[in-house]
């Protein structure tokens, strides 16, 4: 599985901050016992640096104007997950993205089908 992501969004700085998020996986599908069980790894790749700028007023100083670098040291990460199908409308999932520098993610879900 292959998926990518831009967006583009105003927060309130000079700005627009921009994002592109990237990953691939490749997994296996399955059983263990009776248990339908997915497992996967994969990679990502976040371009989510920005750089924060604006002018403030400061009560007392006047206009302060700043500027903040912000985003991740190392864009690439790799990942690990799993979901097991719990019940015919229950599922549950987790994965764990990390770089071993500046990244770690948990991600947990839980699905309802109706």
């Amino acid at each position: 599985m292959v998926d990518a992501n831009f967006t583009g969004t105003e927060i309130g700085f000079d700005d627009r901050f921009q994002a592109i998020v990237a990953s691939a996986r490749v997994g296996w599908n399955g059983k263990v016992g009776s248990v339908p069980l997915r497992l996967w790894v994969g990679g990502a790749y976040w371009h989510t640096g920005n750089t924060a700028r604006s002018t403030v007023d400061v009560p007392g100083v006047g206009s302060v104007r700043f500027e903040a670098d912000q985003g991740p040291r190392n864009p690439w990460n790799m990942t690990l997950g799993g979901s097991v199908v719990l019940s015919r409308r229950w599922e549950t999932f987790v994965e764990c993205g990390f770089n071993f520098d500046d990244v770690k993610i948990v991600a947990t879900g839980l699905t309802f089908r109706f």
